[in-house]
């Protein structure tokens, strides 16, 4: 999970149509999270300043659902045995 400056600066970054390349560089991530940051985001029907107002945790939330931070949860602990043995 990103943290919550790292999901406001992509949100600027694509705001200002800045290319999904050049923010993953600047951010030192994935295209694919730049997308999917953007995607929720999208999803959340909320407006830009609305989603700077929210608290990071919430920000957060909506960015990565529940559902996918179980998902990492697992896959970590799974990985976390694999290589422990």
């Amino acid at each position: 999970m990103k943290s919550y400056s790292i999901i406001i600066g992509v949100l600027d970054a694509r705001h200002c149509d800045i290319a999904y390349e050049t923010i993953a560089r600047r951010f030192g991530i994935g295209v694919g999270t730049v997308y999917r940051i953007e995607k929720m985001f999208n999803a959340s029907g909320k407006s830009l300043e609305e989603f700077r107002n929210l608290e990071p945790t919430e920000a957060q939330g909506i960015i990565y659902p529940d559902e996918f931070q179980r998902q990492c949860r697992i896959f970590l602990r799974w990985s976390h045995r694999q290589y422990r043995n």
